[in-house]
């Protein structure tokens, strides 16, 4: 029986056990469950503060596991994030939004005061005043404009303002906002440029030099710097049970009742990287049929704690495939993202990439050559999608297709072509 004592949460109707996350612990005595480790006197993952080394890089809690934090990023122990400056680097909304994704991530989201409160420091920390290239609409006062994952939805009444993940609601009466004091004026104001109608809806954390940190609404359209973090899901609605250590506890049936289907969280963060995919003048198209957190799934290959299934639709630019789409079946084990996914195609195809059973065969998907645990799903359809439109003979599983690809291109399209017309699938 171990000291420290044990919580069980009710998720979904599963009991689960709650590790000790930032509970007080002593160097003599660290009563921290693994993976936490006795750091400073607190049950943590690692150390607090920023990656400056790839050989020893920090983590964060995600209520079930450790997540490594990409280099660059800060840890704060229960997510990690970073600043993305330099007057070249600054970005519209859309694209700050997908520069975080990139990371496994998404633009940073307030959920509480004193999340707000380390946030705040961290940006004056980090922000010098030549590097404060927007100016007021008031008098021209220089101030740093930061974007983070909050858009207008209503203006009406007291306003609503929707977040890119979990949260609480913002609303014109937030506490966060510009006063009327503020370089800035009162904030939100929903102005409109005169040339073009647009209007301020993108929310962005406003640094002036007095050090003032304050929530404003700008034009989606201007570029500023990037507040990215990368965060758990959402939690799932939970009821907690104390259990004194004292009491007589099997330690082996709490363990046994723990072990439920979780969904990994960085799984969680790539599927919706996928579903931005679908949107026409994306450079890569993919279209999302099925994954492992679609509502009333009663597969159950697709949900269990050793094995999650996504299956999607390529959309190959090529002239021979550009009118098809392509089924594809993309499966990941539980130790996802330190080992890559399989990828199966489940709509026949020619390509001397893909064995008889309809194997994508790649060096991306090697875990020993190229793969890393910041590769994302994106990553992955990129180069399927490239390696139908360009076959890599280097990689060809099937010699004699790859040799007809070579050597008489025109066979190898005439068969490509018939399998299409035979197996297509809608590209919408």
């Amino acid at each position: 029986m171990s000291t420290w004592n044990k919580f069980i949460q009710v998720i979904d109707g599963e009991l689960n056990l709650v590790r000790a996350f930032n509970e007080p612990c002593r160097s003599d005595n660290p009563s921290c469950p693994e993976p936490l480790q006795c750091i400073n006197g607190y049950c943590l993952c690692s150390n607090i503060g920023k990656t400056v080394d790839a050989k020893n890089l920090l983590s964060f809690w995600t209520g079930e596991e450790c997540m490594i934090c990409p280099l660059h990023y800060t840890t704060s122990g229960a997510k990690c994030y970073t600043l993305i400056l330099g007057e070249t680097n600054q970005l519209t909304w859309d694209s700050a939004r997908e520069r975080c994704q990139k990371d496994g991530g998404d633009l940073f989201v307030i959920r509480r005061s004193q999340e707000f409160e380390s946030i705040a420091l961290f940006i004056r920390s980090n922000i010098k005043e030549n590097e404060m290239f927007q100016k007021t609409p008031r008098n021209g006062t220089n101030f740093a404009s930061i974007w983070i994952g909050a858009k207008l939805a209503d203006w009406s009444g007291e306003g609503k303002y929707d977040l890119i993940s979990h949260g609480p609601s913002i609303t014109k009466r937030n506490p966060y906002w510009c006063k009327q004091n503020s370089p800035l004026g009162q904030e939100p104001n929903y102005v409109a440029l005169k040339a073009t109608g647009e209007r301020q809806t993108c929310i962005g954390l406003a640094l002036f030099k007095g050090t003032l940190v304050c929530m404003h609404d700008w034009f989606c359209s201007w570029k500023t710097y990037t507040l990215c973090e990368i965060h758990p899901p959402p939690p799932r609605t939970t009821t907690t049970i104390i259990i004194d250590t004292d009491m007589d506890v099997d330690e082996e049936l709490l363990i046994s009742m723990t072990n439920t289907n979780k969904l990994n969280k960085a799984l969680w963060t790539n599927i919706t990287q996928l579903k931005l995919l679908n949107k026409e003048g994306s450079s890569v198209r993919f279209l999302l049929d099925k994954s492992p957190f679609d509502e009333n799934d009663d597969d159950e290959t697709s949900i269990n704690n050793t094995e999650y299934v996504i299956i999607g639709r390529i959309l190959p630019n090529s002239d021979i495939f550009k009118e098809s789409a392509f089924q594809i079946e993309m499966k990941l084990t539980s130790n996802y993202p330190f080992e890559p996914p399989e990828v199966r195609f489940l709509t026949p195809i020619y390509p001397p990439n893909i064995d008889k059973d309809g194997k994508f065969c790649h060096p991306l998907l090697t875990k020993t050559t190229r793969w890393k645990h910041g590769t994302t799903l994106i990553d992955v359809v990129k180069a399927v999608v490239e390696h139908i439109d360009n076959p890599d003979i280097d990689y060809s599983v099937n010699a004699d297709i790859g040799r007809e690809y070579m050597e008489n291109r025109a066979e190898f399209n005439r068969k490509s072509l018939g399998m299409i017309q035979q197996y297509k699938l809608p590209r919408n």
